[in-house]
């Protein structure tokens, strides 16, 4: 008995981290929705043109994350502190965090009753080796995998096309560099394939039939 009521205990746990988590990976998405230069909300508020529908959506309308913050000045000030928060996080500033204010109010009781900022109740529990930067884009984000060092596929996929891209100029140059040697890999592949042994075979067989 005491067995299943660990059991269910620890999958309510995991459940609770998990909801934590896609609420965290949602917020830090909405972030990128954010341009750098944007620190405070009437920052925002002027620059509504250059923040993201999504992120435009969340501050006014509140969203559909489960987050119970009233005030469209407190909702964009979440996702910046959070940013800011992220962004130190990844480079290992631990003691350090943007200024939070915990609101204190007394209850029927007569007892000091204080609350704690939705920012810390965020990341309460989350491993921080997982808050990293993406190394695209720069944007803060929460990595689920332990290889994962892109923020999304679309920045995995430019970033990947730029390390071929580099890859093939380096081999070219590499290759140019050689006294006699054409400049390009498709013009080194044209001329070995002429000068295989199977193509010089063809062109003396067309000759001989002609």
């Amino acid at each position: 008995m005491s067995k299943n009521r660990a059991n269910k205990k620890t999958d309510e746990t995991i459940t609770v981290q998990d909801t934590g988590i896609d609420r965290l990976e949602a917020l830090f998405a909405l972030c990128k929705g954010l341009p750098a230069d944007v620190l405070e909300y009437e920052h925002a508020q002027m620059m509504w043109e250059r923040v993201s529908k999504s992120t435009q959506n969340f501050i006014t309308n509140g969203g559909r994350l489960g987050i119970d913050i009233e005030s469209d000045e407190d909702r964009c000030r979440l996702l910046l502190d959070l940013r800011l928060c992220g962004a130190w996080l990844s480079q290992g500033y631990l003691l350090t965090s943007p200024p939070l204010s915990i609101r204190l109010h007394v209850n029927h009781d007569g007892r000091i009753v204080a609350t704690m900022p939705f920012l810390l109740h965020l990341l309460d529990g989350i491993r921080v080796d997982r808050i990293r930067l993406c190394l695209h884009c720069n944007s803060v984000f929460y990595a689920r995998r332990g290889n994962k060092r892109m923020c999304s596929s679309s920045c995995g996929n430019v970033r990947r096309v730029q390390k071929s891209r580099q890859k093939a100029a380096q081999e070219s140059t590499e290759y140019a560099a050689r006294p006699g040697k054409v400049a390009t890999k498709g013009a080194k592949y044209k001329r070995d394939y002429r000068n295989s042994h199977g193509v010089k075979v063809k062109a003396r067989k067309r000759g001989t039939s002609k």
